[in-house]
């Protein structure tokens, strides 16, 4: 959403102990390059929460951050985005996962 964001992390990938987490104010900056190679959108703020699990034979964490305002463009990029109906949405996720 324009307000919220929810990552999932593999072990693999990125490591964070949850203790952490529940103690602590953590931001955090995610940068996107969209696959047109046009469009970078920052987004930036608070984790809020977290969930570890098990998906497969990977440990994955789930965090949710709150968004700071965003800027004009970023707000207008996200929001094109989100107005994608499914199949161009994962036609985007598919060009990245390739990459």
């Amino acid at each position: 959403s324009l307000k919220e964001l929810s990552l999932e992390f593999r072990d693999g990938y990125f490591s964070i102990q949850e203790s952490l987490l529940k103690y602590s104010t953590l931001e955090m900056t995610v940068i996107f390059h969209l696959p047109d190679g046009l469009h970078e959108v920052n987004l930036t703020g608070i984790i809020t929460w977290c969930k570890r699990f098990k998906k497969k034979d990977k440990s994955c964490l789930h965090l949710g951050i709150r968004l700071y305002e965003l800027n004009e463009e970023n707000r207008e990029i996200l929001k094109d985005y989100l107005y994608l109906g499914i199949g161009d949405k994962n036609l985007i996720w598919n060009l990245w996962d390739n990459q």
